[in-house]
């Protein structure tokens, strides 16, 4: 490809060719017919529609009959629903409330709290210490 580049003094610049210097300055053609070549479809506005012809209506030649003895058409059968492959959720009924207000909790249950949390830091340390120990024993040297 030819390098359209200059320097002030008209000479193409003496550097190295890079990957983004090699690439044409001009966008290259488009693939097949150019935009403004292609015919713009013209849209005409529509006017009102005219009306449909409504066909001419039978007589009734025949008497009224009895709202027994009448024939009426069978309705048209609708498709039935999907029903699904499983009986649907049943939702727990939630507990009652407790019988009575809840207040600030007592001293027992405050010293019970705190044993409990006490618990689970230490399970959560004991597991992390596991883990760090496991990694460290996978790094030393083996003989």
């Amino acid at each position: 490809m030819a390098d359209n580049r200059t320097t002030s003094t008209g000479e193409p610049p003496k550097e190295p060719e890079s990957v983004l210097g090699s690439l044409s300055a001009t966008r290259p053609e488009r693939f097949g017919r150019a935009r403004r070549d292609v015919p713009v479809a013209t849209v005409q506005p529509r006017g009102p529609r005219p009306a449909k012809p409504k066909p001419p209506r039978a007589k009734a030649a025949a008497p009224k009959r009895a709202k027994a003895a009448r024939a009426t058409p069978a309705p048209a059968k609708k498709p039935t629903a999907v029903t699904p492959g499983c009986p649907p959720l049943e939702r727990p009924k939630s507990a009652p409330p407790p019988p009575r207000p809840i207040g600030h909790p007592s001293g027992s249950e405050l010293v019970t709290t705190a044993i409990q949390a006490t618990g689970e830091l230490a399970r959560i340390g004991l597991t992390v210490g596991g883990q760090m120990l496991k990694r460290a024993y996978r790094r030393l040297p083996r003989p």
